[in-house]
C-alpha cells in the first residue's frame, strides 16, 4: 500500500462523490487520485499501465484501479456501462496525456499528430460524452475537469502537437460548459505550469516556487466540491503567476523598445 499522508485540512470534504481520474499513475494523476480519496470520495483510477496501476492502488481504501486505454471507444463504452451498473459517478477528471515530447514542427509526422490527439483530446471527448449522456439520462448533475496547459494559448518551443491538443481541450471544454450547463453539468479546466515533485525555487515565476502536484490536486478538489457550484467554463491557471507576467525578449542592453 502506498497511501499518502492526510489531505490539506482547509479543503472541502466530498464524501458523497465518486470520481473517475484518468492517467492515474502519472505525476499529477497519482496525487489527484489520493487527494480525492483523502477528501472522502470514492475514486476510479484509470490508466493504460495495468501493472503500475495495481502496484500503486491495489488494496488502497476508496480507490478502484481500472486498466484501459481511454482513447479506445470500446473501453469508454464498457467503462461507463460498468459504472452505471454500480451507481454512476459524480465527477470525471480527464488527466491522461502525452507530455514532454519535444519535436520541431517540420520533423513531426501524421502518426505523431494522431497519437497526440488520441490521448490528449479524443479521450477527453469520449469519456466526457459518455459521462454527460449518463448524467442527462438520469437527470443528475455532474462535474468534468480537464487538464490543460499554458501551451493551449501560448506556444512551447518544439511542442506544436501538444499545444494544439491542449487548445482543443480548452475549446471543447468551453463548448461543453455552455451546452451542458442547463443540465446542471459543470465543465472546467486546470492549466498548471511545469510541475515538480516538490516545491523547488523557480526564479522564472512571480511566486518564485515551482508548481507541485499538491497544488493541482487541491484546486481539483475545490472545483469538484459544492464550493464551486457556480463555476463553469473557466480555465483556472495553477501556474505560480506565469500567465500574468510579460517575458521581454532579449534585446539591446539599453532596454529601448521593451514593452
Amino acid at each position: 500500500m502506498h497511501e499518502e499522508g492526510p489531505a490539506t485540512s482547509c479543503l472541502p470534504r466530498i464524501t458523497d462523490a465518486r470520481i473517475v481520474v484518468t492517467g492515474a499513475v502519472g505525476l499529477i494523476g497519482r496525487k489527484l487520485t489520493y487527494r480525492f480519496a483523502q477528501a472522502g470520495a470514492q475514486v476510479v483510477a484509470v490508466d493504460l499501465d495495468a501493472a503500475r496501476l495495481r502496484k500503486e492502488f491495489g488494496g488502497v481504501a476508496h480507490i478502484l484501479p481500472v486498466p484501459g486505454d481511454v482513447a479506445d471507444e470500446v473501453f469508454a463504452d464498457d467503462l461507463f456501462t460498468e459504472l452505471a451498473s454500480s451507481g454512476g459517478i459524480t465527477a470525471l477528471v480527464n488527466n491522461a496525456a502525452l507530455t514532454g515530447i519535444r519535436i520541431p514542427f517540420l520533423q513531426t509526422t501524421t502518426e505523431m499528430f494522431e497519437a497526440m490527439l488520441a490521448t490528449n483530446l479524443r479521450s477527453v471527448y469520449l469519456l466526457s460524452h459518455r459521462a454527460a449522456c449518463a448524467w442527462t439520462q438520469t437527470r443528475t448533475p455532474g462535474t468534468i475537469i480537464n487538464l490543460s496547459s499554458p501551451g493551449a494559448t501560448r506556444a512551447h518551443p518544439a511542442q506544436s502537437l501538444y499545444d494544439a491538443s491542449k487548445g482543443g481541450v480548452e475549446a471543447l471544454s468551453r463548448a461543453m460548459a455552455v451546452e451542458l450547463g442547463p443540465f446542471g453539468i459543470r465543465v472546467n479546466c486546470l492549466a498548471p505550469a511545469a510541475v515538480s515533485e516538490v516545491a523547488d525555487r523557480n526564479a522564472t515565476l512571480p511566486l518564485r516556487t515551482s508548481v507541485t502536484p499538491d497544488d493541482i490536486a487541491d484546486a481539483a478538489v475545490f472545483l469538484v466540491s459544492p464550493a464551486a457550484n457556480h463555476i463553469t467554463g473557466v480555465v483556472l491557471p495553477v501556474d505560480g503567476g506565469l500567465g500574468a507576467q510579460l517575458r521581454v525578449p532579449n534585446g539591446p542592453s539599453s532596454g529601448q523598445g521593451a514593452a
